[in-house]
C-alpha cells in the first residue's frame, strides 16, 4: 500500500513540478554556444586539422590565459576564422564525424 501511495504522490508532484517550474523554460542559445566554445574540451575537434601537439598547446595556453581555444588559435594564426567556424561548429560536432 505504501508503495502505491508513494507512486501516486510522485506522479502528482511530477506534474506540479513540470507545470510550476519546467514549462516555459527557454535556453539562451547564444550563451550556451559561448559556454560550449569557451570550453577547452572543444579543442579536441581541431586535432584532425592542426594535429594533437598543436591542440595540446592551444588547450594549455587557453587554460592558462582564460582565453577561448578559438582566440588562441586565431592569435597563433594556426587556422583562419572560416576554418575555425567550420571546425568548431558545436551543432555539427554533436552529430559526429568531421565537418565537410
Amino acid at each position: 500500500r505504501n508503495l502505491l501511495e508513494s507512486i501516486r504522490l510522485l506522479a502528482s508532484v511530477s506534474r506540479v513540478f513540470a507545470d510550476k517550474c519546467v514549462n516555459g523554460i527557454e535556453a539562451n542559445v547564444e550563451r550556451m554556444k559561448a559556454f560550449a566554445e569557451s570550453s577547452p574540451s572543444i579543442a579536441t575537434s581541431l586535432v584532425p586539422y592542426i594535429g594533437y601537439e598543436k591542440v595540446a598547446k592551444v588547450v594549455k595556453e587557453s587554460t592558462a590565459s582564460g582565453k577561448s581555444p578559438r582566440q588562441v588559435v586565431l592569435e597563433q594564426k594556426l587556422m583562419t576564422e572560416a576554418e575555425l567556424d567550420k571546425a568548431l561548429d558545436v551543432l555539427s560536432l554533436t552529430k559526429g564525424g568531421i565537418a565537410k
